[in-house]
């Protein structure tokens, strides 16, 4: 099919047309510009999205669960609810995280990513790797991780479940104070896997023979990790002190104040920014008792908790996360929009493919108006959502 969008404001996301058009061939964009340089051709359906305004499909390279699913569940039943639920708040791309989890749970997610990632989701979320969130993490910062399942970095362990993956495990987040966990880095990034440092009270010393490995993220940035303090600048520190340390935040106004967002795009380049939801499977239903790792997890006013007051995930739309940013920074909405596509395309190594809206890309184009809300979802070229 081919499809000729015309009148639309264009976020691509380095740079914003005000009235545009892209021309979608085969599943690729095959041109963009301005409207008023558009010529219609021959065999083009017109779509005329006047009012509308077209962004890259977004990238989520940090969630569980959504619509009463969970990816630890384990079951090609829930990885397709999740992947149908998403792709209408406009993810186009997912990377399914677990948490600390017994062997034969984290085993029975991952047979169950593979089997159905091979058959394919037509209409729903591109399924593009699996993050294990653990369970080489710190007990002191455990947040909303089960305890009983925390355990030390076992290299045995990480190799079978990079093999069962069929080696589509793309990132790990673990506290690199624990024991071998500079070896543990170099292990991760010579299997081309992303490592992130994640429920850590490491000091900075811990972080930096890390850093010398090649690690160059840092999981929900401020949650799950110690403060910035003066004397041991800590995970949080070594964040912002790295240029080219990567950070994940949840931009719901709960896991990070409004006045933090703003301090943190102040001081942070945003090109190494990536918008994240951690959602739960609590996404998108109502406020009541739900199940993360074992545990049980109360939500309230939307937001999810432990029974001992920890936060535990979120229910935030990864859209509702770039009208927050929108909302509480004073960045253009090209920086905004990149954080949720281009950068976590680039940091995850697919940005070839997806993350912008320029000739030769994938044709993933979400329609949204000026309040981030999804109108229509095109992936690979074709028309999988409407509202």
């Amino acid at each position: 099919m081919k499809y000729s969008l015309i009148n639309l404001k264009i976020v691509t996301p380095f740079i914003e047309i005000k009235e545009g058009f892209i021309n979608i061939e085969k599943g690729i964009i095959k041109d963009i510009g301005y409207m008023e340089n558009y010529t219609y051709e021959e065999g083009y359906e017109k779509l005329d999205y006047k009012g509308y305004m077209a962004i890259p499909g977004l990238i989520d390279t940090h969630f569980h669960g959504s619509s009463g699913y969970d990816f630890m569940d384990g079951t090609e039943e829930a990885l397709e609810a999740i992947s149908l639920s998403r792709i209408k708040e406009g993810v186009t791309g997912i990377y399914l995280t677990t948490v600390s989890e017994g062997f034969e749970r984290t085993k029975k997610a991952i047979e169950a990513f593979v089997s159905i990632k091979k058959k394919g989701i037509k209409k729903g979320s591109r399924l593009l790797g699996i993050h294990l969130e653990g369970p080489y993490i710190s007990i002191s910062k455990k947040g909303a991780q089960n305890e009983k399942y925390i355990r030390d970095i076992n290299f045995e362990e990480i190799n079978k479940l990079i093999n069962l993956s069929e080696h589509n495990v793309k990132m790990v987040s673990f506290a690199p104070e624990l024991k071998n966990a500079d070896k543990f880095t170099a292990f991760l990034v010579n299997n081309n896997i992303r490592p992130s440092m994640a429920h850590t009270e490491a000091s900075f010393p811990y972080i930096e023979k890390c850093y010398m490995q090649g690690l160059r993220h840092a999981t929900h940035l401020f949650n799950g990790m110690s403060p910035l303090h003066h004397r041991e600048i800590g995970p949080v520190g070594a964040s912002l002190l790295f240029d080219d340390f990567y950070v994940e935040i949840i931009a719901d106004k709960i896991h990070l104040s409004p006045p933090m967002l703003k301090l943190l795009t102040n001081i942070k380049d945003p090109k190494y920014i990536i918008l994240i939801t951690d959602a739960i499977r609590a996404q998108g239903l109502n406020d009541g008792t739900y199940e993360l790792g074992g545990q049980k997890v109360i939500v309230k006013d939307k937001v999810a908790r432990l029974a001992n007051g920890s936060l535990a995930g979120s229910t935030l739309y990864l859209n509702k996360a770039i009208k927050n940013m929108n909302e509480e920074t004073e960045l253009p909405i090209t920086k905004i929009v990149t954080m949720a596509t281009y950068v976590p395309a680039k940091f995850m190594g697919i940005n070839n493919l997806y993350g912008s809206i320029e000739p030769g890309k994938i044709a993933d184009i979400i329609i949204t108006n000026d309040n981030f809300e999804i109108h229509e979802v095109f992936k690979e070229g074709e028309i999988v959502f409407s509202n």
